[in-house]
């Protein structure tokens, strides 16, 4: 494999990972989607929720001391994902002058569409779990069904925000799939 083609499957994979992380940011921070989701009860809430995360505000004083330590996590896990998605992107936009712009917006897109068509054999639920085992303490992350964290944002919430992000970057990542199948692509063939 040429250096080239290397670094260009490189691009190919960085690419949908970097769709899906801008998706992500941009709705994890994206009031209206809340707003279709939450009821009118929650919606103070995560306002001052999002202002926290974005330090900007203190947690909101609904929370008890355990949904506060996890509200915090969170916020420690979205500093990640952002850190995460700045240095993806740094690399894919540094290394892409150097491939074929056809061949990784084409084979990127094909990943995440794979990717896409995969995920219904695993169930939500199982996806959600295995999320926060991997990012959060055992044991801090449950709470009863009564607790207001649970009560305000229920797994159904974190469903469609996963469903959106998802539609979003294969819409995105199709958009520029097609483009770079256009003449203005035709660069050095791989």
């Amino acid at each position: 494999m040429t250096d080239n083609k290397a670094i260009a499957w490189l691009c190919a994979i960085i690419f949908p990972t970097v769709m899906l992380l801008l998706f992500a940011n941009a709705l994890i921070f994206d009031e209206p989607t809340y707003r279709e989701i939450l009821s009118a009860e929650a919606m103070p809430v995560t306002t001052q929720l999002l202002a926290y995360y974005q330090d900007d505000a203190g947690l909101p004083d609904v929370f008890n001391e355990a949904e506060k330590a996890h509200l915090d996590d969170v916020k420690s896990v979205i500093k990640l994902e952002q850190a995460i998605m700045i240095i993806l992107l740094a690399v894919f936009l540094v290394l892409l002058p150097r491939t074929n712009l056809r061949f990784v917006f084409t084979r990127g897109f094909l990943l995440l569409f794979i990717l896409v068509l995969l995920l219904p054999l695993i169930p939500f639920d199982t996806i959600f779990t295995r999320f926060h085992e991997m990012f959060f303490e055992p044991g801090t992350w449950m709470f009863s069904a009564e607790s207001t964290l649970i009560r305000f944002y229920p797994e159904m919430l974190f469903q469609e925000i996963f469903t959106k992000i998802l539609v979003m970057s294969v819409v995105f990542s199709a958009v520029l799939a097609l483009f770079a199948k256009t003449s203005l692509f035709q660069n050095n063939n791989l």
